[in-house]
C-alpha cells in the first residue's frame, strides 16, 4: 500500500469520526480514485510539519479530501476548486487546532440545529449584497448574500446559512439553479388559496410565487411571518389597472393623447430596496399580479387579450402562490 493511500484512508475514517453518513457517500464516490487524485491530499511539506500535530495533519487531510470529492467533477458540474483554491485551504489551516478544521469539515453536512426559526434569522442575517457565495469557502457565519443575487440563489444561501443544506448541496443543486429548475432543487410547495390567504405563510417557510400556468416565471424568498417576507431581486412596481387590465393613467397633458400610466410601487422596510429587501409578502403578490410579465394573455397596445385574468377579479389572479416547509423536504442533503 503506498503512502498516498495509507493518507487518504486516514483521512476518511478521520471523517468517519465525524459523520458516518459523510464518510459512507465519501466511499462510494472516491472508491475509483487513483494515486494521482489522492494525492491532491497531500500538504506540501514546508512549514505544516512544524505546527501542529499528526492529528491535525490528518483533519486538513480530511478536509482536503471532502474538498476534492464535491467541489469538483463529477459530484460538482465543474471543477470549483483547482490547484490555487487547494493551497488556500492548506494555508488558511495551516497551524489552525482540530477544532477549527472539524468545523469546516461539518460543513458538508447538514447542522443538526436547523429549524424554520434559524431559516428566517438567517435570511435577515445574510443581507448584504456584496462578494461572491463560493461553495468551497462558504460558511455559515458569513452575512454577504452575493453581488446582484437571483431570488433563488439568495434562497439557497439562506438555506446553507440556517443548516437545511451543507457545501455539497451548494456544489452541485445550487450552483444548477435557474429559473426553468428552482423548483426541483427547493420544491414545488403547497398552494396557498385566493388573495385573501397572501400573508398567511408560516415564519420560516419558503414563499414561491409563479405566473399562472407557467412555472419558469416565478420569485423566491423567505416568510418572516405575520405576512412579512424577504427576497432578493424583486419587483418593485406595477401599473395600477382598470378590471380589462388597461392602466389606469393620469390625465393627458396639453398635446399628449394619453396621460401617464399611475404606479403602485413596493416598500421596503429601513433601506431595503430591490436587490434585498423585506417587504409585505401581499403587497408584492399585488404588485406582480398586474406586472406585465407575469400576467395571463397577450398584450396589443396598452390591452390584453386572450385567457387575461382580472387582476380586481376576487378569485382569479395571474399569479400563483406556494409555499415550503423546509423542515420536511427530503431532497436536501
Amino acid at each position: 500500500m503506498t503512502d498516498t493511500t495509507i493518507r487518504y484512508n486516514k483521512a476518511l475514517e478521520y471523517v468517519r469520526e465525524l459523520s458516518r453518513e459523510l464518510a459512507d457517500d465519501l466511499t462510494a464516490k472516491t472508491a475509483g480514485w487513483d494515486d494521482a487524485r489522492k494525492d491532491l491530499l497531500s500538504l506540501g511539506g514546508g512549514a505544516y510539519w512544524h505546527l501542529g500535530s499528526k492529528e491535525d495533519h490528518i483533519a486538513v487531510r480530511a478536509l482536503l479530501l471532502c474538498t476534492v470529492c464535491y467541489m469538483r467533477k463529477p459530484h460538482a458540474n465543474m471543477d470549483l476548486v483547482q490547484a490555487e483554491q487547494l493551497k488556500e485551504i492548506r494555508d488558511a489551516m495551516e497551524g489552525k487546532p482540530k477544532a477549527f478544521v472539524d468545523q469546516e469539515i461539518r460543513l458538508y453536512c447538514r447542522d443538526d440545529r436547523r429549524s424554520k426559526d434559524r431559516l428566517a434569522q438567517a435570511a435577515q442575517d445574510v443581507c448584504r449584497a456584496e462578494g461572491n457565495v463560493t461553495a468551497y469557502s462558504r460558511t455559515r457565519a458569513q452575512t454577504n448574500v452575493g453581488t446582484g443575487p437571483v431570488c433563488y440563489n439568495g434562497t439557497s444561501t439562506w438555506l446553507f446559512a440556517a443548516g437545511f443544506v451543507s457545501r455539497r448541496w451548494l456544489a452541485k443543486e445550487g450552483s444548477q439553479m435557474l429559473d426553468r429548475t428552482a423548483r426541483e432543487f427547493l420544491g414545488e410547495g403547497a398552494l396557498i388559496g385566493g388573495r385573501e390567504q397572501w400573508s398567511t405563510i408560516p415564519r420560516g417557510h419558503i414563499f414561491h410565487i409563479h405566473k399562472t400556468g407557467d412555472p419558469n416565471t416565478c420569485h423566491w424568498g423567505v416568510s418572516l411571518g405575520e405576512g412579512r417576507a424577504v427576497a432578493c431581486n424583486n419587483t418593485t412596481q406595477a401599473p395600477q389597472r382598470n378590471p380589462d387590465a388597461s392602466k389606469v393613467r393620469l390625465p393627458p397633458e396639453p398635446g399628449k393623447l394619453v396621460g401617464l400610466p399611475i404606479e403602485s410601487n413596493l416598500k421596503f422596510e429601513g433601506t431595503g430596496n430591490a436587490t434585498y429587501g423585506i417587504f409585505d409578502l401581499a403587497e408584492l403578490c399585488d404588485i406582480l399580479n398586474r406586472t406585465t410579465k407575469y400576467m395571463v394573455g397577450t398584450f396589443v397596445g396598452d390591452q390584453i387579450s386572450g385567457d387575461y385574468v382580472e387582476s380586481n377579479s376576487p378569485s382569479g389572479c395571474n399569479i400563483v402562490l406556494r409555499h415550503i416547509d423546509p423542515t420536511t423536504a427530503a431532497q436536501w442533503y
